[in-house]
């Protein structure tokens, strides 16, 4: 599925290529663990669709392979991450993520809505995580009552912020018969987690070239053999200099797609 035939890719691709920088403000020890959404009426449970269909926008066109992909990625990211095939960002891609079960569980139990406001994330980074701070500390422009229901708990002279990123993603696979758009698609999530991509094939002129670059953006290249997938090129880390409105806009957009 083309961006252009999907709103959600459309605004996340946009969000990425300009970053889209929020306030310089370092997650509280609950954040940093995996990360669910909330939107009232319910959140994904567990391991909801795990290489099946996902809504009416994620499905696996050979859980197969996919699977092949995941256990090899599993050297590279956490062992409770789960998997996911969807179209974002103008891409097919394979998400390995973490839900954080504390958030989810939190959000169902108040019937929590979505996080879709980019404007709201970036003034939820700017305020502690449950600690209450004085409502007259909030920017003019933000009233405590245009905060989705269960991102904050309020009264008349207190705030307390309680929503957390859903979810973590560890790793972004973007399979590829041509490497160069196969580089160019997977360097679409670099402000968002670790990226690699999967080549269908070894190219006849060998992976020299394509190492080489790949190597330069921090892209991981794995390729499909006969025997199974083989990891080529490991990615790098995924160290983000800030946290931005941006990247939990992401994780809120896919964990809005899980259920």
């Amino acid at each position: 599925m083309s961006s252009r035939k999907d709103p959600g890719a459309r605004r996340l691709l946009a969000l990425a290529r300009r970053g889209h920088p929020g306030p310089c403000c370092p997650e509280d020890a609950r954040s940093a663990r995996a990360i669910p959404e909330a939107r009232r009426g319910g959140a994904p449970g567990r391991g909801a669709a795990l290489y099946g269909k996902v809504g009416s926008m994620a499905s696996v066109a050979n859980p197969a392979a996919w699977r092949s992909v995941r256990e090899a990625a599993l050297s590279q990211v956490s062992s409770e991450s789960e998997g996911i095939t969807l179209s974002v960002l103008g891409t097919r891609a394979l998400l390995l993520y973490r839900i954080d079960e504390g958030e989810h569980r939190r959000r169902e139990a108040v019937g929590a809505e979505r996080l879709d406001s980019i404007p709201v994330l970036e003034c939820l980074l700017g305020l502690p995580v449950d600690l209450p701070v004085p409502v007259g500390s909030l920017p003019q422009r933000v009233e405590v009552r245009g905060f989705p229901h269960g991102a904050v708990e309020s009264d008349t002279e207190l705030v307390t912020r309680r929503a957390v990123r859903p979810l973590a993603v560890d790793l972004a696979v973007v399979p590829a018969t041509d490497w160069r758009r196969g580089l160019e698609r997977a360097g679409r999530f670099a402000p968002f987690c670790r990226r690699a991509v999967l080549l269908r094939r070894t190219p006849c002129a060998g992976l020299d070239e394509i190492l080489t670059e790949a190597a330069f953006y921090g892209i991981g290249v794995f390729v499909h053999e006969q025997d199974g997938i083989r990891i080529a090129l490991q990615p790098e880390a995924y160290r983000p200099l800030r946290h931005t409105a941006a990247a939990w806009h992401f994780v809120e957009e896919l964990y809005g797609r899980l259920g």
